[in-house]
């Protein structure tokens, strides 16, 4: 049996650029890391970016849009940092350098269940509604659903299929595809 070294678990020294990329995984304490980014940064003198709130959140990108955001993400000045819910990408694939990944998991089940309240709360919705107006406000019966009957009656956010994935409000069942990456295979 052969054991393992803690120098091999560390990959920071494989990274080709000093950018720091958190590609964060949702409900895990990631917008406190988030915030705790942003301070070092002031502090550090290293940048911090992060991608723009969005309408809708995908988290699975097309290739195309992979290699998009991976140019814009390579081009960033070092040190940075970069900040943005999605699916683990490869940018060696696209010949760009490797960045630092970074990011942190929950205990799955504790983890969806923080999700399903965290978008039904109040303040949520009123953050959604003045950053995008045209929104429509949830079905109250929907603001008023628990997570036990949405898994018993078997509702689509409270049921895993292996395949699919669900956008809109974001599909946040699966921690597996913020490291797998974007192919079918991860969902």
């Amino acid at each position: 049996m052969s054991s393992l070294n803690v120098r091999d678990l560390n990959n920071t020294r494989k990274a080709q650029m000093e950018l720091v990329f958190f590609n964060r995984v949702p409900k895990v304490g990631s917008q406190t890391f988030m915030e705790l980014l942003r301070r070092l940064s002031e502090r550090n003198n290293f940048q911090f970016h992060r991608d723009a709130v969005q309408k809708v959140e995908t988290i699975r990108l097309a290739e195309d849009q992979q290699q998009e955001m991976a140019e814009v993400i390579s081009e960033l000045p070092e040190p940075s940092v970069f900040i943005k819910h999605v699916c683990f990408t490869n940018f060696t694939k696209f010949n760009l350098p490797k960045p630092i990944y970074l990011n942190v998991v929950r205990d799955p089940v504790e983890r969806v269940i923080s999700w399903f309240y965290y978008v039904r709360a109040p303040w949520y919705f009123v953050e959604r509604k003045a950053a995008f107006p045209d929104l429509p406000l949830p079905h109250p019966a929907w603001l008023k659903k628990d997570f036990e009957t949405c898994v018993l009656n078997g509702d689509q956010e409270c049921t895993y299929t292996q395949g699919v994935t669900v956008e809109g409000i974001g599909d946040h069942r699966r921690q597996s595809l913020f490291f797998c990456g974007h192919d079918y295979e991860c969902t």
